[in-house]
């Protein structure tokens, strides 16, 4: 996780550990839409160089017109807007920004959630996947008689919203 530009010694420390690991290498880049936020992520993409796929998942330019985020005051000076602005049919003259902030939690919780989650479902996974390690017992197999079901396990999205009390 990085806040703003990256330090050089953090970029060293992600090409380390990715010239040490065999996966591929995906970066998930949550940041502002505004012409800092877009530059951090190409700079940070250009400096660390061991990306296999690179996806920002929020705040894009897109989004901003989905969700009919509003706009905040950009950064007078900055000598990013112009080209931003070009390149999203903004007026120069006016620099705007969109902080991320301005989803709603829940909808950035969705997009990240859809972000990371497997490719595939569980039908496509090869069948020893699909079965209990040491019992040769495909999930979800009926119990052998006398034994009752284990309970079922709350759902991903209940497990990630903290429950009021009673």
């Amino acid at each position: 996780m990085v806040r703003g530009f990256g330090s050089q010694s953090y970029v060293d420390v992600v090409r380390a550990r990715a010239a040490h690991d065999v996966r591929e290498h995906r970066l998930l880049f949550v940041g502002d839409c505004d012409a800092s936020g877009e530059d951090i992520e190409r700079d940070f993409v250009a400096r660390t160089g061991c990306w296999s796929t690179v996806d920002r998942v929020a705040l894009t330019y897109e989004q901003v017109l989905a969700y009919d985020l509003p706009p905040a005051e950009g950064k007078r000076g900055d000598p990013r807007w112009p080209a931003f602005a070009r390149r999203h049919g903004l007026d120069a003259a006016r620099p705007v920004q969109w902080e991320v902030e301005a989803l709603h939690p829940d909808e950035l919780q969705r997009l990240v959630l859809a972000a990371v989650a497997p490719p595939s479902t569980a039908r496509s996974w090869p069948a020893r996947s699909r079965t209990k390690r040491n019992s040769g017992t495909p999930c979800g197999a009926l119990p052998a008689a006398g034994r009752t079901a284990p309970a079922p396990l709350p759902s991903r999205r209940r497990m990630l919203r903290p429950t009021s009390p009673p």
